[in-house]
């Protein structure tokens, strides 16, 4: 079988949308199936240019394809018969550029018209395919919202399971630096405050801006917990980096949001056998709280709490990341079934 996967092409950039992209053809090919990526370019700036892009793509015909998976706005405008359409954060631009319209429509412009014609016709192709996957519950909720549809959760896969395991506890808390607002790391430094002051915190990653380095730089200061908080921006740039700094950490704390499921490092925690402690998001579905990690509110005493609890027994929190491995394994967020969901 001939698969394409369908995606929107930004030259000279790679990010996060690109390996998933290359993970999914590859696992693909991995199952037998003779699958390759077609990157189409696309640009959607003045926003009138919405209008000629999908007319563009719309008028696209493929040619010795048996099977179309798409995963970006307008790529899923592309006409195909056997066709599953995968809604992912990473190619959330749609729902952004309706969001942008809307602010716009109260000023006399054609933002209105631009956006019904985007809604219309991407109702249209989502309706038309075979299978309607959302990447996370946020993106559910967004086709529910533009389009009135129903969609099948599909959460994303980690790209590199092989690396994450178990290696050691060398008690400290781990936490994504991926993150962009440096505002939603505060309680958690904040939480540094009302622990032991032989109490570790590691962030993996670095902040996204010279601006938010500067802030967390500062909290970290006024808090008075210098030397207790450790940036690692490696773990930004090797996945091996971060393979490590998971498999030797006490725990880990998730900050995800439902938009973003990949972002708070529960599913490496989870594949690595680390307890997680679980503010907001879908990681709270599988802690469960108090079987695979702590579930907590987003405040400096309640992260205090949920640290103390993970920090106190190393037993325990041994026994809740094996529980929490256990979990994510029987939910299959693998990419075999991955692949078999999507080509079904």
């Amino acid at each position: 079988m001939n698969v394409l996967v369908l995606t929107t092409l930004t030259p000279f950039r790679h990010g996060r949308a690109e390996e998933l992209t290359s993970q999914l053809v590859r696992h693909m090919k991995l199952h037998g199936v003779n699958a390759e990526a077609m990157r189409l370019p696309f640009k959607a700036h003045p926003p009138e240019r919405l209008l000629d892009e999908m007319f563009i793509f719309k008028s696209l015909k493929l040619y010795n394809v048996d099977r179309v998976v798409s995963l970006a706005f307008p790529a899923e405008l592309v006409p195909f018969e056997s066709r599953s359409c995968w809604m992912l954060r990473e190619y959330q631009q749609a729902y952004d550029y309706c969001e942008t319209l809307e602010a716009a429509a109260g000023q006399g412009s054609r933002a209105e018209t631009i956006k019904d014609a985007l809604i219309r016709n991407e109702t249209q192709s989502l309706q038309s395919a075979k299978h309607l996957f959302a990447g996370s519950s946020t993106a559910q909720a967004q086709i529910q919202r533009f389009h009135g549809l129903s969609s099948d959760l599909l959460l994303p896969p980690l790209s590199d399971p092989e690396l994450f395991e178990s290696t050691g506890d060398d008690g400290y808390i781990l936490a994504s630096g991926r993150i962009g607002a440096a505002e939603r790391l505060f309680p958690l430094i904040d939480a540094m405050k009302l622990v032991s002051p032989s109490v570790r915190l590691v962030i993996a990653g670095q902040p996204e801006n010279p601006l938010d380095a500067e802030k967390l730089r500062e909290r970290v200061h006024e808090a008075g917990v210098e030397g207790r908080v450790a940036f690692e921006p490696q773990a930004a740039q090797s996945r091996e980096a971060l393979a490590g700094l998971v498999g030797r950490a006490r725990a880990v704390v998730s900050l995800e949001d439902d938009a973003d499921p990949s972002a708070g490092l529960f599913m490496e925690a989870f594949q690595a056998s680390k307890p997680v402690l679980a503010t907001t998001g879908w990681a709270r579905n599988i802690v469960n709280d108090g079987e695979a990690g702590i579930v907590s509110e987003v405040t400096p005493e309640a992260l205090a709490d949920g640290m103390r609890t993970l920090l106190e027994s190393p037993n325990r929190a041994m026994n809740m990341g094996a529980a929490g491995h256990e979990r994510w394994r029987s939910l299959k967020v693998d990419w075999p079934t991955t692949v078999e969901r999507l080509l079904a």
